[in-house]
């Protein structure tokens, strides 16, 4: 019969061979013992191994752990996390970000700039997507990137933009050269250069739809210096649309409306801004009120429709959409008057920057 020290033996010799670390026994009865330890995956493990002669039987529970002391889970509980336990899946990442990884870092940026499990913080967004960024995490200097275009969690620093976004691209994230290319056609903290910036975005466009629908618009219309090419502005928008990138949708219904493509008179534009607008693209709905309610680009003349269109651009963010869907309310356009709802509308429209809003919402009086 074998012995206590001989049993604790075979357990520790078991144990090993299946890969388990740092296992600590305690005997639970002359067979058996429970222990604690770490698998080859560096889970916290525990469990009871009972020895039968030479051999032994293992049950066994190991979790994740992510602590300061040993974060190298931490990311991967996040993700785990984010849509049961949203909470703990941010503090999983800024445990993770605070240990040095930088994948963890992007993700707490993201967080806090969108509100998951934390309150919205633009600042604190803006310390994790930087932290991201000096780590070299190509994802965190887009988003930082994009927090110094806009002046989200810091001051508005286009130059520093520009080269977070540089570095992103260096590294291929193509999202990264899409905020390149539009950086050097529009001169936005670095000297206006079209022809690279074309360049940029015809390699971006390999990788990220944005970067064929920004360049399809620069050649359609011509705009910051790039040769106008109407017929490869066109191709690139319908590709991207193609992709469900319903902002390309969108310019390319308003450039058939606009009669600015190489077949004015085809009236699939209809279909380009429906897409857009199904897609919650405001600019789509707006340009699909538009046509409906002047009777172009193929469709029957409705202002009931016309304004559901305009109302719906609105709720997506459209200020003209805002200020179109005042007008209908405050003159009983295809809708009962109703000037509480225009002046609704009006003061978001002015909100979202429609100077002509803010001067038609001055002159209802309820």
């Amino acid at each position: 019969m074998l012995g206590g020290c001989s049993r604790r033996a075979i357990a520790q010799r078991d144990l090993a061979s299946d890969g388990y670390t740092d296992v600590v026994l305690t005997e639970k009865s002359k067979t058996s013992f429970d222990f604690t330890a770490k698998n080859a995956s560096s889970q916290h493990c525990a469990g009871t191994i009972s020895v039968h002669g030479r051999d032994s039987t293992v049950t066994v529970t190991c979790n994740d752990v992510c602590t300061s002391a040993e974060w190298s889970k931490c990311f991967s509980m996040g993700l785990a996390a984010v849509k049961s336990d949203p909470e703990s899946s941010t503090k999983y990442y800024v445990t993770g970000c605070e240990a040095g990884d930088t994948s963890s870092c992007t993700n707490a940026g993201v967080a806090y700039d969108k509100g998951i499990g934390v309150p919205k913080d633009e600042a604190k967004s803006f310390t994790y997507d930087k932290k991201a960024c000096d780590g070299g995490d190509a994802q965190g200097c887009v988003n930082v990137a994009i927090d110094y275009a806009l002046g989200e969690g810091t001051a508005k620093d286009p130059a520093a933009a520009y080269t977070a976004a540089s570095t992103a691209c260096d590294k291929n994230l193509m999202v990264g050269c899409t905020q390149v290319g539009r950086s050097l056609v529009l001169g936005e903290g670095v000297a206006a250069d079209p022809t690279r910036g074309v360049s940029v975005l015809d390699r971006a466009c390999t990788g990220d739809v944005k970067a064929c629908g920004s360049l399809g618009i620069y050649l359609v219309e011509g705009l910051h210096g790039v040769p106008r090419d109407a017929v490869r502005g066109q191709s690139l928008l319908e590709g991207a649309c193609a992709k469900d990138d319903a902002n390309a949708c969108g310019n390319l219904g308003f450039y058939y409306l606009k009669k600015m493509l190489v077949d004015p008179t085809n009236t699939k534009g209809a279909d380009y801004l429906t897409k857009a607008c199904d897609k919650n693209d405001g600019t789509g709905c707006n340009s699909l009120g538009y046509a409906t309610e002047n009777g172009l680009l193929g469709l029957t003349r409705d202002r009931t429709k016309a304004f559901g269109f305009y109302e719906r651009g609105c709720d997506a963010g459209e200020e003209l959409a805002c200020r179109n869907a005042g007008v209908f309310l405050e003159h009983g356009l295809g809708v009962p008057k109703d000037l509480e709802k225009a002046l609704a509308a009006y003061d978001k429209g002015c909100k979202l920057g429609d100077a002509k809003s803010c001067t038609n919402q001055s002159r209802i009086k309820l």
